[in-house]
């Protein structure tokens, strides 16, 4: 199951099953196991001692991954299968998502078993198992690595006409950046558990001189012009994940509750406009093309021209560049001059 060479690895968190085992219920003892051997209601304690790896991924076909280079525990080569998604329950009644990998021997027998929090579990901290999803593990893994905007957020339309997205139809012109107007060509939705990894970025009305609030998920990218270069860069535009803009002040993490998500697709990756923001629209991967409607997927083909590269890449930065300075407030003036 050979990956593209372009493809970057999917880095993902996670703990052996070995640290996560059965502390009261019928497994009592036993380490975290294949989706056939788990019990509901056993309660799963993460040992004081255990560690976080690292798994590096490409996806496959079906439920299929290759660990390749930059994984901390498993091996280059070595293949994994998402078994499925798994429901925790903490003592003060939240509730957490995470996936489970089983690592395949060469023939075909059970390996090490993985746990992908998208909450960090507590050690000590008893988790009670109370959902097993084998049928959308793989829509759900799709669905926690695509960049999302939130229920109501204004997108600009050709002519300027502000919709929410939630209220856009495929075929409807969309302003982007590099393009000018384009069609929209499918618009996903999701209702995701609004915890951990998953839980939006809100960016609060006028943190970037936005009308306003504005909520996106985590790795959502924007695109910001700096009128006066106040990063330092030597260029006027810059690209950064709403995650590294989170200051706890005018640009937070909502955790709690629900959160609904909406994707944009685009015969190429664009960059449109959110709340008057700049945004990415989504990029299909080898990990969210399994939210398309199958029959687009099909025409799409295995290679998408407009959506294989990535050509703003050059303008991104990390939340390292900022050192001290509040993010928001460093963007905000310099965007303003």
């Amino acid at each position: 199951m050979p990956a593209p060479s372009h493809a970057d690895p999917h880095q993902l968190a996670v703990i052996r099953g070995d640290d996560f085992c059965v502390s009261q219920g019928a497994n009592q003892g036993d380490g975290l196991s294949g989706a056939a051997d788990l019990v509901l209601d056993d309660q799963y304690t993460l040992a004081k001692d255990a560690a976080i790896g690292v798994l590096a991924v490409h996806p496959g076909p079906d439920n299929r991954f290759e660990v390749t280079h930059g994984a901390s525990v498993s091996h280059e080569g070595a293949l994994l299968t998402l078994e499925a998604r798994l429901c925790l329950m903490s003592p003060m009644g939240m509730m957490m998502d995470a996936l489970l990998f089983i690592e395949q021997s060469s023939s075909g027998a059970q390996g090490a078993v993985f746990l992908h929090p998208f909450t960090p579990l507590m050690p000590g901290v008893p988790y009670a198992l109370v959902d097993i999803d084998q049928r959308n593990a793989r829509l759900f893994f799709a669905q926690s690595g695509t960049v999302s905007l939130g229920r109501g957020t204004l997108i600009t339309r050709a002519g300027g006409l502000q919709t929410p997205v939630e209220n856009l139809q495929s075929g409807d012109l969309i302003m982007t950046r590099d393009d000018g107007p384009q069609p929209l060509r499918w618009i996903g939705q999701q209702t995701l558990r609004a915890t951990g990894d998953l839980a939006p970025v809100l960016i609060s009305a006028d943190a970037l001189n936005n009308q306003n609030d504005l909520m996106l998920s985590k790795d959502q990218s924007l695109f910001i012009y700096q009128r006066d270069d106040h990063l330092g860069l030597g260029r006027a535009e810059v690209i950064i994940k709403a995650e590294h803009l989170v200051d706890g002040e005018t640009i937070t993490r909502q955790e709690g509750g629900f959160v609904e998500y909406f994707q944009l697709v685009f015969d190429n990756h664009q960059i449109i406009f959110a709340e008057g923001i700049a945004v990415e629209t989504m990029r299909i991967t080898r990990r969210n093309r399994t939210l398309l409607p199958a029959k687009m997927s099909r025409r799409w083909g295995p290679a998408i021209p407009g959506h294989s590269d990535r050509p703003h890449a050059a303008f991104e930065i990390a939340d390292a560049r900022f050192g001290k300075a509040n993010p928001a407030q460093l963007l905000r003036r310099a965007s303003r001059g």
